[in-house]
C-alpha cells in the first residue's frame, strides 16, 4: 500500500516538532536543576559567614571533638543545613548527622572533592550520594582561617530530595506544556501538510483529467511559492500538450480519411501479425464483415499463397510484389504490394500491404488480345480468300468467263466485308475518343422506330416472320443523334431477324419510366448461353463464330450499340434464355 505524501508531510513536520520539544523539555529540566542547584549554593554561602565567626576562636584538634560536635548541632540548627567541621588534617570533628563513637568510626575526609577545591579556593562545592545519610547532597565546604591560616573545613550539606520534588513538578509542568504543545503540533502538521499537499493533489487530478483526454482542466493556486511555479508550468505544458494532440487527432484523422476512402485496399499489421489498420477497401476485397483488429492476419485471410508472401516478407525483412486471385466473395485479380518497416517496438506498424484492384485491367488486357487475335483473324479470312481467288484467277481462270465472274464475285463480297469491319472500327473510333460530339436533334422516337421496322418488314417477310412495334410514351419526341440511334435499332433488329427461325415474332416496345425512354427489341430466337452473356457486349466476340460469318456479322455491332448508347448518357443490358430468345435493351435520358 502507498504511503499518501500527505501523510509523509506529516511525518516529517511532526517528528521534527516532536523532537524539538523533546530537546527543549530536556533544556528546561537541565536548566531548572542548574538554577535550583544554584539557589541551594547561595542559600548555603549566605551560612557560612555565621558558621566561620562560631569556629574564629575555637582550636579545631580532636582535642576539642565532644565540645566541636555540640557546637555542630547548634550551628546545624540555625542554618537548617548538614554541618560538618573537619580538621585541617582531614578528621571530622563535628558532624550534625552523627554523634560520639560514629564521629571515629568516619572517614578522612581530605581528599573529598569539596575539601580539596576549597583548599583551591574560597569554596568547594559537589553533588553526591552520601552513604552516611544514604541519600544524595549538596556539599558546600569553605576553609576555617585562623590568624590567617587554614586550620580546619567547615563543611554544609543539603539532601536533594526537595530539589527534587521541585524539579518534578516543573517536569510536569513543562510535561503538560509540551504535550499541550505536541497536539498543537500535530494539527498544526496536519493543516501544513494539508496545505503543502493540496496543490499537488489538485495537480494530481488534473493530470488524472488530462489523461482521460480533458484538456480544459488548469490549477489555480493563489500562493506564490515553488508548488505555485510549478503548477503554472504545468498549465503551460497542458495548453501545448492540447496543442500537440489536436494536431496529432487532426492528423491521424485526415489519415484515416484518406486510408479509408483509398480504392486500393490497405492493411497494416504490427510484428506479431496482428491487424492494426484495415480500411473499407480490403475488407470487401477478402469479404470480411466482423471487426477484425487485434486478430492475426492468418485466422481471417483465407490465402495460403497471401499468407506465406506476408510470412517471407517478415522474415527476411524485404518487400514482396505479387498479383493474387481471389476466389471469395468475387473472382479478382489483386496486385499485392508488402513493404516492411523498421520499428522499435512489437506492437508498431511493421508491415504494411496494398492491394490494387487489376481484375478490369486484366479482362481489358484479355479483351484487348482478343481483340487484336479477333480482327487479325477477321480480315485474314476475307484477304485469303481473295488471295486465293486472285491467284485462281492468274492461273487461267480469268480466261473462263463464267468462273472468272463467279470469282470476282466472291472477291467483291470479301471486299465488302473487309470495307465493313474496317468501317465499323472506324466508327467505334470515333465514339471512343474524347473530342467526340453527337449530333444532337429533338426527333419523333416513335417515327424513327416505324420507319426502321418497315425498312426490316421485307426481310422478315422473307423468313415469314412478324415484326410489331409498340410505343406506349406519351412524348415519343427525344434529343438525340438521329442517324447514330438508327444505327443502334438497325443493328438489333437486324440481329433478331438474323438469329430468329421462319415464323419468329420480333417484338420492338418504348415506354417511358422513372425519366427515361426504355426500349427493347424482343424475339423468340435461338439464345444466348446465360456464361456468353456478360461478354456479348466486346468486340468481335459471337457466340457462335461460324454462323455469324455466314450470317455475315462482324462481331462488332452490339459493341457499336453499346458505345453510342452510352456516349447518349443511357445504358444497354439484355436478358435471354437459350432455346427461346432474347431481349435486348437501352434506356436513354428524356
Amino acid at each position: 500500500m502507498k504511503l499518501k505524501i500527505k501523510w509523509k508531510f506529516f511525518g516529517g513536520i511532526f517528528t521534527v516538532c516532536l523532537l524539538g520539544l523533546v530537546l527543549v523539555g530536556l533544556l528546561i529540566s537541565r536548566l531548572t536543576e542548574k538554577l535550583l542547584l544554584q539557589q541551594i549554593e547561595e542559600s548555603l554561602k549566605s551560612e557560612t559567614q555565621l558558621i566561620s565567626n562560631q569556629l574564629q576562636q575555637q582550636p579545631l584538634v580532636s582535642a576539642e571533638m565532644g565540645r566541636i560536635d555540640s557546637l555542630t548541632d547548634q550551628l546545624a540548627e540555625k542554618v537548617t543545613a548538614r554541618v560538618t567541621i573537619i580538621s585541617a588534617d582531614g578528621q571530622v570533628l563535628g558532624d550534625s548527622y552523627k554523634s560520639g563513637q560514629e564521629l571515629l568510626q568516619l572517614e578522612n575526609h581530605l581528599h573529598r572533592p569539596e575539601v580539596q577545591e576549597a583548599l583551591r579556593s574560597r569554596f568547594g562545592k559537589n553533588v553526591r550520594f552520601s552513604t552516611t545519610a544514604r541519600m544524595k547532597m549538596f556539599y558546600l565546604a569553605f576553609p576555617i582561617r585562623q590568624k590567617g591560616e587554614i586550620k580546619g573545613f567547615a563543611r554544609l550539606a543539603l539532601p536533594l530530595t526537595q530539589l527534587a520534588k521541585q524539579q518534578t513538578q516543573i517536569t510536569k509542568a513543562v510535561g503538560i506544556a509540551i504535550l499541550i504543545t505536541l497536539v498543537l503540533s500535530l494539527t498544526l502538521s496536519l493543516f501544513l501538510a494539508g496545505r503543502l499537499t493540496r496543490p499537488l493533489k489538485n495537480m494530481t487530478e488534473s493530470a488524472r483529467r488530462i489523461a482521460q483526454g480533458d484538456f480544459q482542466m488548469k490549477i489555480k493556486l493563489r500562493t506564490q511559492d515553488e508548488v505555485s511555479e510549478l503548477a503554472h508550468y504545468f498549465n503551460q505544458m497542458v495548453q501545448q500538450l492540447e496543442i500537440t494532440v489536436t494536431e496529432l487527432m487532426n492528423e491521424k484523422s485526415q489519415l484515416d480519411s484518406i486510408v479509408s476512402n483509398l480504392k486500393e485496399g490497405v492493411l497494416a499489421l504490427n510484428s506479431k501479425g496482428e491487424i492494426l489498420i484495415a480500411n473499407e477497401s480490403v475488407k470487401e476485397m477478402f469479404g470480411w464483415h466482423s471487426p477484425v483488429f487485434g486478430r492475426r492476419y492468418v485466422e481471417i485471410i483465407r490465402h495460403p499463397f497471401l499468407n506465406g508472401l506476408i510470412k517471407k516478407a517478415m522474415l527476411e525483412k524485404k518487400n514482396q510484389s505479387s498479383e493474387i486471385d481471389t476466389g471469395f466473395p468475387q473472382e479478382k485479380v489483386l496486385l499485392t504490394e508488402i513493404l516492411t518497416l523498421d520499428t522499435q517496438s512489437v506492437d508498431q506498424v511493421s508491415v504494411i500491404l496494398v492491394f490494387f484492384d487489376i481484375t478490369r485491367l486484366k479482362r481489358l488486357e484479355k479483351i484487348r488480345k482478343d481483340f487484336v487475335a479477333n480482327a487479325s483473324h477477321e480480315l485474314r479470312t476475307p484477304l485469303t480468300s481473295i488471295k486465293g481467288y486472285v491467284e485462281a484467277l492468274q492461273d487461267g481462270a480469268l480466261n473462263e468467263a463464267d468462273r472468272a465472274k463467279n470469282f470476282l464475285n466472291i472477291v467483291q463480297r470479301q471486299a465488302d466485308r473487309m470495307g465493313k469491319i474496317i468501317a465499323d472500327l472506324l466508327l467505334l473510333s470515333q465514339i471512343e475518343a474524347e473530342d467526340y460530339r453527337l449530333k444532337a436533334e429533338e426527333f419523333s422516337l416513335k417515327e424513327l422506330i416505324n420507319e426502321i421496322a418497315t425498312q426490316f418488314r421485307k426481310s422478315a417477310e422473307d423468313k415469314s416472320q412478324k415484326i410489331e412495334v409498340k410505343f406506349t410514351a406519351t412524348n415519343d419526341n427525344i434529343q438525340a443523334d438521329r442517324d447514330k440511334l438508327t444505327q443502334v435499332l438497325v443493328n438489333l433488329i437486324d440481329n433478331a431477324i438474323k438469329y430468329t427461325g421462319n415464323g419468329g415474332l420480333i417484338q420492338i416496345t418504348a415506354e417511358e419510366r422513372a425519366g427515361k425512354m426504355i426500349v427493347s427489341v424482343k424475339d423468340n430466337g435461338i439464345g444466348i448461353p446465360s456464361t456468353e452473356v456478360p461478354r456479348i457486349f466486346e468486340r468481335f466476340y459471337t457466340v457462335d463464330k461460324a454462323r455469324s460469318r455466314e450470317l455475315g456479322g462482324t462481331g462488332l455491332g452490339l459493341s457499336i450499340v453499346k458505345h453510342i448508347v452510352e456516349v447518349h448518357g443511357g445504358e444497354v443490358w439484355v436478358e435471354s434464355e437459350l432455346g427461346k430468345g432474347s431481349i435486348f435493351y437501352f434506356s436513354l435520358p428524356v
